[in-house]
């Protein structure tokens, strides 16, 4: 889904440095002959412009009116001696306006007359990283640092280049000296907040973020990507809050309305999310990924045709858009279109061959063998899905899974057990499962893939401990046994089960207990529905049961949650490891 997707061009920030180099002025030159007496000669190099005249120059670039400084730095060319200064601002109007080739040889010109001016040096790495020439704009960069080593400007833009061909480390050392010859320097401290943002550094990013709005608080762009990174760490309200801050900064800034739009989203806002969008759309009506975004939004609020409305003017304006056409899929599979959405689905992987999302849905809708969702399919899921997930599962699905399995549970055991001295919620989401059967647990880990969704369990104070992970790995690398197993809504990602429940038993010991829950099917083993979802067979689970060392408690057949106007119906089991049968596969030590 393209909800989550930070729609944002990224911002760097690269600065032109006006020059504000002492003028020195030419002379006439007189030649000496011996047993002459000293003439006059005549004017063999033309006086320089004055300082009034570049001055002037300088003004009208200042004032944006870049065809003034070209026509008067024609005449200035014309009637003086050419200087460094003059070229130097003839190539930033010619940059301004576009004109990249001759802006360089402007640029070339103005060093050729002092190959130590650090400006002209930077000024053309500038125009040479614009046309994507990156290592000769690194040079370029280099240069002036080496003429002027507190060239802050020059740092920075070095950083930049540096950063746009992955040089992500050696980026934050020329941020980093930027910042030490200028502190107060603020578009160095937010392209590093990027730079530790691409690093998946959150935190840093979120730091960097921060001293530069305290520097320059009316840094709409940093004020933007602040909140951006508080809504992924799951600080959602002082996201919002910088958000905010960034429109009332700059009304028309689309970007930062549209991010606000996937803020009040995902915490189920909804009639705030959707007056986000349409503001970004006002200000940007070409704006495909406000568009994207609006249609998943559509698509949760059960408006099917303006949501595939939305991701068709989305595709319209971006043809390649490989989330749009994920949507787009999700919109017709839902509406029951199989067709279309095969088609969109197959259009995601076109443009992105590595879109595992859409692979699976093709698989999905096709019957193609496959035994569990991709990682990142479930992680992206409920990334997105975290803020409404508690509402949106009890609310609009009806959806009591935890509280039908844990007073199955209470009645299957009664008073005869004390409280697991272990236990763990496999894929706990926001802790509902969690909160269910935490009596019963002295200590209760949770492990999910979603850090969101980890987020929201944190605030909760339900688990002893939280790990964000696949939970195949951590049961597969850690040391741990558990006495108590807690699976609900889980097994619907994953098709073949036996190497979950091989797992189960390496970590568990006698009489340790399962409680989970799948969706119902009288068909084979296990079957992948089109839309997503594997379902498994009473047969199928009693078999792995036996096999692997557990007998059966506990089971029945009860509604699930709703889907549409329809009931879905889970599974429910209770299962107790055998005595006497304790055995460790091959565990790898973490």
């Amino acid at each position: 889904m393209c909800i989550f997707v930070v729609s944002c061009v990224e911002i760097i920030f690269e600065v032109a440095n006006l020059t504000t180099k002492k003028l020195n002025h030419g002379v006439i030159r007189k030649k000496k002959s011996a047993g002459f007496k000293s003439k006059p000669d005549k004017i063999i190099k033309l006086a320089k412009p004055s300082q009034k005249d570049v001055l002037q120059l300088g003004s009208y670039y200042r004032q944006g009116r870049f065809s003034d400084v070209l026509s008067f730095a024609e005449v200035l060319l014309q009637k003086f001696q050419p200087t460094d200064l003059v070229y130097n601002y003839y190539g930033l109007a010619l940059e301004a306006q576009g004109d990249l080739k001759k802006a360089i040889q402007s640029y070339r010109k103005a060093i050729l007359i002092d190959p130590n001016f650090a400006d002209g040096h930077h000024n053309l790495a500038l125009s040479l990283k614009s046309i994507g020439n990156i290592g000769a704009a690194i040079d370029g960069y280099a240069k002036a640092i080496s003429i002027n080593p507190e060239h802050f400007i020059a740092h920075n833009n070095l950083g930049n280049a540096l950063c746009s061909i992955g040089k992500l480390e050696e980026a934050i050392k020329s941020y980093s000296k930027a910042i030490k010859v200028n502190p107060n320097f603020s578009e160095a401290y937010f392209n590093m907040g990027n730079v530790f943002r691409s690093l998946d550094l959150p935190k840093k990013a979120i730091k960097n973020y921060r001293i530069a709005v305290k520097k320059k608080p009316n840094f709409v762009e940093a004020h933007n990507y602040l909140g951006i990174t508080l809504n992924l760490v799951g600080e959602i309200r002082a996201g919002i809050k910088e958000l905010e801050q960034a429109t009332k900064l700059k009304p028309d800034y689309a970007e930062a309305h549209n991010n606000l739009g996937k803020a009040f989203y995902y915490i189920g806002r909804i009639g705030d999310s959707l007056q986000k969008y349409n503001e970004a759309l006002f200000y940007k009506g070409n704006y495909a990924e406000a568009y994207c975004n609006r249609a998943t939004l559509f698509l949760y609020m059960g408006r099917d045709q303006d949501s595939i409305k939305d991701y068709k003017t989305a595709l319209k304006i971006k043809p390649n858009y490989s989330e749009a056409y994920f949507g787009l899929g999700n919109a017709w599979n839902l509406i029951g279109e199989e067709n279309k959405a095969l088609v969109n689905y197959n259009k995601a992987i076109q443009f992105n061959p590595n879109h595992l999302s859409s692979k699976y849905m093709v698989a999905s809708l096709t019957g193609k063998a496959v035994f569990s969702a991709p990682k990142e399919y479930v992680r992206d899921l409920f990334d997105n899905f975290a803020g409404k997930f508690d509402n949106s599962l009890i609310g609009k699905l009806n959806y009591k899974a935890p509280t039908q399995l844990m007073h199955m549970f209470a009645n299957a055991f009664g008073q005869q057990i004390e409280k697991f001295s272990m236990a763990v919620d496999l894929g706990c989401g926001t802790g509902l499962a969690g909160k269910a059967f935490r009596k019963y647990a002295r200590f209760m880990v949770g492990i999910d893939l979603s850090k969101n969704m980890i987020e929201k369990a944190r605030k909760k104070k339900i688990y002893d401990e939280l790990i964000v992970e696949d939970f195949s790995k951590v049961l597969g690398q850690r040391i741990r046994v558990f006495d108590l197993f807690i699976c609900i809504d889980v097994f619907i990602y994953f098709g073949d089960l036996s190497e979950i429940f091989k797992l189960l038993r390496n970590r568990s010991r006698s009489l340790s207990v399962l409680a989970f829950s799948t969706e119902h099917s009288d068909k084979r083993s296990f079957t992948l529905s089109r839309f997503g979802r594997f379902s498994h067979s009473k047969n199928y689970i009693h078999s792995l049961i036996k096999e692997y060392g557990f007998e059966l408690v506990s089971f029945r057949t009860e509604n699930l949650r709703k889907e549409g106007k329809k009931w879905v119906k889970g599974d429910f089991y209770l299962a107790r490891r055998t005595k006497n049968n304790f055995c460790i596969d091959s565990a790898m030590v973490a």
